[in-house]
């Protein structure tokens, strides 16, 4: 399986169309999805994707934590409905905007990049 990580805004809609899987992250903003994020996934509607499966993560600082990942599945779910979720998502705790993981959320981490692997590796 190959990885590759890319900004939103510079990623190349054609080589996604191809992927197999897509693993969407995105910054909590007061409780959903930024736009940026939002018309991502409004011009992924618009591509013949050969993607089968998708998740989301969040960062967040306090408050509404998995709210923004909430609304992303269901955002995606509505627009392409033929991807499928791979796990639910997961909301992680920063230290702050531009601040890193606290230490404690490492393991979460971890354990969601487990479950995507171990369903992947089954299909």
């Amino acid at each position: 399986m190959e990885l590759t990580l890319e900004d939103v805004k510079e990623v190349d809609l054609e080589k996604l169309a191809d992927c197999y899987a897509m693993l969407i992250g995105l910054p909590n903003h007061w409780g959903g999805p930024s736009r940026t994020i939002r018309k991502f996934i409004d011009k992924l509607d618009k591509l013949d994707l050969k993607a089968k499966w998708f998740a989301v993560f969040d960062t967040y600082l306090g408050g509404d934590f998995e709210k923004a990942v909430k609304k992303m599945e269901k955002r995606i779910g509505e627009k392409i409905p033929s991807l499928k979720l791979i796990t639910s998502g997961l909301s992680i705790k920063v230290e702050g905007m531009k601040s890193p993981v606290i230490e404690e959320e490492y393991l979460r981490c971890k354990d969601f990049g487990k479950k995507i692997a171990n369903q992947l590796l089954r299909c």
